[in-house]
């Protein structure tokens, strides 16, 4: 009888790494940050004590002081900003307006500032999450109201998801920097002031920034503190007090560690849906 030969055995053919992928690389030398504070305390100065060009996306009419104190210690620094006016009876059609206009300038002020290595501020952040909320929900609030029905909770969706984008678009680039200034809200228990207070901001903000930063006057020595409440680079540093914070120390604190330059794939923006 003639045994039947043995079949040789099909090795799997090697598979290629998928098209588009690129190495994981240390994190991007730049810094995208929350300020927080009250009102006259520093979060404005410290924003522009960043590198230059600065881009102030400026809805606060604060800047004004801290441009002079920064410009006194440098001068000839390129400050730059853009205004866009709010008030307590904007509507929410003029919302909308402000909203596409900020868009188009945020887009290309990120593009720029990226190139030149530089920073773009929003001042503040507060502001910039009334107006998206405005200009995509108060529309659909009085379409309810009109009809004697409450606005849906899903409503809310579309709000979060523009607000979302602008906040990420500084991370689809590699060298700018970005700051998102806020202001404090006190917070209550049962009704009463505790004496502590957190940032007015966007709900999904500290999970999205690298770091958040608490700007206060310290009442014992009347210096100007920065306390480091999340830090992406090191956790360690996290409850750190800066005195007299400047960008220089912030970043011998929190900057990432030296970086080759990314690959040039990696320097085209994604295109994020930031309509509505």
């Amino acid at each position: 009888m003639t045994l039947p030969m043995p079949m040789k055995a099909q090795l799997p053919a090697k598979l290629a790494l998928p098209k588009g992928l690129l190495p994981v690389r240390n994190q991007p030398q730049r810094i995208i940050a929350a300020i927080r504070g009250n009102a006259k305390e520093g979060k404005t100065a410290l924003a522009l004590d960043f590198p230059e060009p600065v881009i102030i996306f400026n809805f606060d009419y604060g800047y004004e002081a801290a441009a002079k104190f920064i410009l006194s210690k440098n001068p000839g620094k390129k400050l730059y900003h853009y205004d866009l006016p709010i008030a307590d009876d904007t509507t929410p059609q003029e919302m909308a307006v402000i909203l596409k206009k900020f868009q188009a300038m945020y887009a290309d002020a990120v593009r720029y500032c990226d190139q030149e290595r530089g920073t773009v501020v929003v001042d503040t952040a507060s502001d910039l999450w009334r107006v998206v909320q405005e200009a995509i929900l108060g529309p659909l609030r009085e379409e309810a109201k009109a009809k004697g029905k409450v606005m849906p909770q899903f409503a809310y969706g579309q709000a979060n998801l523009v607000m979302a984008g602008l906040l990420r678009r500084p991370f689809h680039l590699n060298h700018v920097n970005a700051v998102f200034i806020h202001r404090n809200r006190a917070i209550y228990e049962s009704a009463e002031p505790t004496g502590r207070y957190e940032g007015q901001w966007f709900g999904d903000t500290p999970a999205i920034v690298e770091h958040i930063f608490e700007v206060y006057e310290d009442q014992g020595d009347k210096k100007i503190k920065a306390r480091i409440e999340v830090c992406r680079t090191d956790r360690q540093l996290r409850g750190t007090i800066l005195t007299n914070p400047t960008y220089s120390l912030l970043w011998s604190m929190v900057g990432p560690a030296e970086d080759e330059e990314a690959p040039p794939e990696s320097l085209t923006p994604l295109e994020v849906s930031e309509g509505f």
